[in-house]
């Protein structure tokens, strides 16, 4: 899926959340629909996104699920070498562009890549920092781009704030959904409807997941520990009418997941405690 916005984490929250539960509804049935939780890696597309195009549709023979890609039907393998038809939505044009000059000299030679497939190591072996898959020249870019402009020396240091993480950071470091939810809300940098707009869930339940971890923190002094806590977080929150820099930033070239480009929106605000 190729999106020119950086809403690739929510289509998934999306897929994995609400359709879920229409899945689970339709069919009577409960628990989870898609295994393992979602997480995206920033590809570099002239180096491995070939690959990985194979990888992907070579799953279900390694898997002993079929054994051929073409078996697969809930792939787009299929359409790409002919076999069904297209949709409007599956562009394969792109793929198919460095196999040959004639649309029938590149399928062939497509479905001999892929068959050479089977023996190749998993590209995921080149993961790096476990979220790049591509060269250093390409990492380095990018880590160009996700620090940004650093240089806060117009501001004093008394009045400096870090960036907050993202929520999709947050998500990431803490083991499970509900220490997410209360890793954010600590931060001071999004409000409760933020967060539960985010997660799926109405902000009255990340206010109940947030006082439940209240009891979980030191029961013998628990009201000191998140008095300091709320105050911390109330100032930050206070702080936000007096934003220095928003800086928005396209990373070029690159592929989280199955998206080609990436966007970061990275907002920071300074602060003053009298």
């Amino acid at each position: 899926i190729e999106t020119p916005d950086a809403n690739l984490s929510r289509g998934m929250r999306q897929l994995n959340g609400v359709y879920t539960q229409s899945y689970n509804y339709r069919h009577h049935r409960v628990g989870h629909v898609f295994q393992g939780r979602y997480k995206a890696i920033h590809v570099e597309k002239e180096s491995y996104l070939l690959e990985l195009s194979r990888y992907i549709v070579l799953n279900p023979v390694r898997a002993h699920m079929v054994s051929s890609a073409q078996e697969w039907r809930w792939s787009s393998y299929r359409a790409t070498v002919g076999l069904i038809g297209s949709d409007n939505w599956l562009n394969s044009e792109w793929l198919l562009a460095g196999f040959g000059a004639t649309k029938r000299q590149a399928i062939n030679r497509y479905k001999r890549f892929v068959a050479e497939g089977k023996a190749q190591p998993s590209p995921w072996c080149g993961l790096k920092n476990q979220v790049y898959l591509g060269g250093e020249e390409f990492i380095s870019r990018l880590d160009a781009l996700i620090d940004g402009d650093k240089d806060l020396s117009e501001i004093p240091s008394s009045q400096r704030r870090g960036v907050p993480k993202t929520l999709s950071q947050y998500e990431t470091l803490a083991g499970n959904r509900a220490d997410a939810m209360v890793l954010a809300y600590k931060s001071g940098g999004y409000t409760l409807k933020e967060i539960g707009s985010y997660f799926g869930v109405h902000y009255s339940t990340v206010s109940r997941v947030i006082r439940r971890a209240k009891c979980k923190t030191r029961p013998h002094r628990p009201c000191l520990d998140w008095s300091l806590q709320e105050l911390y977080t109330m100032l930050l929150r206070a702080a936000t009418d007096v934003r220095t820099f928003t800086t928005m930033m396209w990373i070029g070239g690159s592929f989280s997941i199955f998206s080609e480009k990436c966007v970061l929106a990275i907002t920071g605000f300074a602060m003053r405690i009298v």
